[in-house]
């Protein structure tokens, strides 16, 4: 299958994720959140939100 939108994924995006390394989806969140807390995340489109 050719992922045509993987080309359009920032730079440091990961193409693939390993299913076995959360629980659940929810795991998944909390883990992002954390790892990336001080920097400003999308929202919709473009607006931007800062960490809180």
């Amino acid at each position: 299958m050719n992922k045509h939108w993987l080309k359009s994924y920032p730079d440091g995006v990961a193409h693939e994720t390993d299913p076995e390394q959360f629980r659940s989806l929810n795991q998944l969140r909390e883990d992002s959140f954390k790892k990336k807390a001080s920097q400003p995340f999308p929202v919709c489109l473009d607006r931007w939100m800062e960490a809180g």
